[in-house]
């Protein structure tokens, strides 16, 4: 598994100039079965603190952890 930080660089490389840094860490983040505190931590250190308001980085990191770790169909595993 590539690390995070690796794919936000990767992913902002591939993003128009305009996007933000969240974007662009929500695009790194998905799908790719990250924990909660990996998430976390570098939610920290990557995202812009102007790209999000404080009193909504719980709920933000809440959808981060369901983008990276989607519910799995039981069909899908067969």
């Amino acid at each position: 598994m590539r690390s995070l930080k690796f794919r936000f660089e990767e992913s902002g490389n591939k993003q128009r100039r305009g996007c933000s840094t969240y974007i662009i860490f929500a695009n790194a983040v998905k799908g790719g079965r990250f924990s909660r505190d990996i998430i976390r931590c570098w939610f920290n250190r990557l995202v812009e603190k102007d790209d999000y308001s404080p009193s909504d980085k719980r709920s933000l990191l809440r959808q981060l952890y369901e983008l990276s770790n989607p519910p799995v169909d039981v069909q899908d595993r067969h």
